[in-house]
């Protein structure tokens, strides 16, 4: 069973999955984006098509500091914005 299908079952279970990119600067998305080799548009529809839930993250409303990390105040911040995008989709 793949991924694709796995997700598939557990959302008919009514089981909620969301996905989302984590905050990151646009130098490491671009390398991200050129290493991995993953479409990150395809993936998302792929990943909605099964029955997850695709957050939208700005990418540059949570600054970090060294490119991916970020802040403790910081943090907080997105973890309360993610509550409330998962409470948006739900």
């Amino acid at each position: 069973m793949n991924y694709w299908q796995r997700l598939r079952l557990f959302t008919a279970t009514a089981c909620l999955y969301y996905g989302f990119r984590p905050p990151s600067n646009k130098h490491i998305r671009h390398m991200e984006d050129r290493l991995s080799g993953l479409d990150y548009h395809e993936f998302t529809r792929q990943f909605e098509d099964a029955g997850g839930k695709w957050l939208q993250i700005d990418q540059g409303a949570f600054p970090t500091y060294d490119g991916i990390h970020m802040g403790y105040k910081t943090a907080i911040h997105f973890s309360r914005y993610l509550a409330w995008r998962m409470r948006d989709k739900a």
